[in-house]
């Protein structure tokens, strides 16, 4: 949805903000005292712009964004034994809401999905997503034990998502048919551990990575050979992430034990993708992470690490920057943090925490960032706050903008052209020679009612730029122009930060 974002002069301004210059801390809120579980995620449920909590345990829920975090059912029950141990938001039918991909025991048909109901209403239900009925679940297929990981992601560009369900020893990825129905490629042989989505090899097609190798995609998902990369010196943990930590426009891997302490480290990716000379460096000797994430928590520019060991550190590692970059160690909290999630709770524009322990281990905590929200970037037409910021919709939307004359598309803050001109002086003259009572400017009335005197009133209404001397009733002219568009690339391709 475009986002026409009002105007001011200080816009113009730099788009980062102050916050990197600030400590990143946190405020920590219980949300619900009583409820845990494996499965976490954040996202936008009901589509009203802010994003949400899901949890998912022995049931499944949802806790509206606001000031108290209502607390909204799903599914009050399992479907067979747990929600375990992995979840993601997505929109699986492509109706343009977040649907819930999840795991359930370790039986068959224990991979799911639920149908948001925002967009896609139940038989006979509505599409209020406060309401548990409104919800169904489908089944996508059998993992053949539980599922560890899940990630979802468009990853043959047919602009439909794609699963890839990873654990004990199993990974395969699935891909729904014209008829509803999921097809599988097992990969089993090639990953089992902790994955992660990404182009590795840019080629614009997204990779699996492993705490041990990466797999090529082919393209055809199903069909097609994955060919899988080791990478030397990859010989710890169960858990990975991709994330380009050195700014050097390639995704490193980052691995880490999920259930124990252990190495928490990162492979730099060598200009060639395929080879397995990957330089290893130790972020942390002892912290383990089910299921890392990576994103600027500080607003600098550099992607920084979020880490919750089960019942222990939660923490975020934040990227200090240089050649290799450092990390310092930012403690949220000690009551542990399986499974965290992040996003913006709170609606300012910075990235906040979801966290609790498995199942049985409550309470429900979001631990908000007490960073100052940045300065809205004007290049980012469209309000986006996922990565990248600035895309090609930005520029759609602004033309956008500028066609439907908004205040927005007026990028250069030039004023409208007066709507006054010396053809209002013809106007007049035309009117006074006429007789016609409107160049009666001085409003006399006595004889004649039209003297030189209305000449002179005329003249001041005009230097006064009163509407009374608009005489031939123009519009203005609109003050966008074409160094409207060259201003706004100038600032897209400055960027946000």
């Amino acid at each position: 949805m475009n986002r026409w974002i009002a105007r001011s002069p200080w816009l113009l301004a730099a788009c980062a903000g102050t916050a990197a210059a600030q400590p990143l801390t946190f405020t920590s809120l219980t949300i619900d005292q009583h409820n845990s579980g494996d499965c976490k995620a954040v996202g936008d449920i009901d589509l009203d712009g802010k994003a949400d909590a899901v949890v998912g345990g022995y049931s499944l829920v949802w806790y509206e964004s606001g000031a108290s975090f209502a607390k909204r059912t799903i599914r009050p029950n399992v479907v067979y034994q747990e929600f375990t141990t992995d979840m993601k938001l997505a929109d699986v039918d492509g109706d343009g809401d977040l649907d819930i991909v999840i795991a359930d025991g370790n039986g068959t048909g224990n991979i799911l999905w639920f149908v948001n109901p925002v967009r896609t209403m139940p038989p006979g239900g509505e599409a209020d997503p406060r309401e548990a009925s409104n919800w169904t679940y489908r089944i996508i297929g059998t993992q053949g034990n539980y599922v560890h990981d899940i990630e979802v992601a468009d990853l043959d560009g047919d602009e439909q998502v794609e699963i890839v369900t990873s654990g004990h020893v199993i990974t395969k990825v699935w891909k729904r048919a014209a008829n509803g129905s999921w097809l599988m490629k097992d990969l089993s042989s090639m990953a089992g551990d902790g994955v992660f989505l990404g182009d590795i090899d840019r080629d614009g097609l997204l990779d699996i990575a492993t705490p041990r190798a990466w797999l090529r995609n082919p393209g055809d998902v199903i069909n097609g050979t994955w060919t899988r990369f080791v990478i030397s010196g990859a010989t710890t943990g169960d858990e990975c992430l991709l994330a380009d930590l050195n700014g050097d426009g390639r995704l490193d891997l980052i691995t880490c034990d999920a259930h124990q302490r252990g190495p928490f480290v990162w492979f730099e990716q060598p200009a060639v993708a395929t080879s397995s000379a990957w330089t290893k460096r130790v972020i942390d000797p002892s912290m383990g992470a089910h299921h890392p994430e990576a994103a600027d928590f500080n607003l600098d520019g550099r992607i920084d690490i979020l880490m919750g060991l089960e019942l222990s550190d939660l923490a975020v590692y934040v990227n200090l920057g240089g050649s290799p970059p450092a990390f310092e160690k930012v403690l949220v909290a000690t009551s542990g943090g399986h499974n965290a999630r992040f996003g913006d709770l709170t609606g300012n524009g910075m990235l906040d925490i979801l966290a609790c322990d498995w199942v049985g281990t409550p309470p429900v905590r979001v631990h908000i960032n007490n960073l100052a929200p940045p300065a809205p970037c004007y290049a980012n037409c469209d309000g986006s706050t996922s990565s990248p910021i600035l895309t090609p919709n930005d520029m759609a939307c602004f033309i956008n903008a500028f066609a439907a004359g908004s205040e927005y598309a007026n990028c250069d803050l030039s004023p409208p052209i007066p709507t006054l001109t010396s053809n209002d002086y013809q106007c007049f003259l035309n009117k006074f020679a006429a007789q016609d009572p409107y160049a009666n400017c001085d409003g006399s009335t006595g004889v004649p009612a039209l003297s030189a005197n209305d000449f002179q009133c005329f003249m001041s209404k005009f230097a006064a730029q009163d509407p009374y001397a608009n005489c031939d009733g123009s519009e203005p002219v609109q003050s966008l122009t074409a160094n409207d568009f060259l201003c706004y690339l100038n600032h897209y391709a400055a960027g946000c930060r």
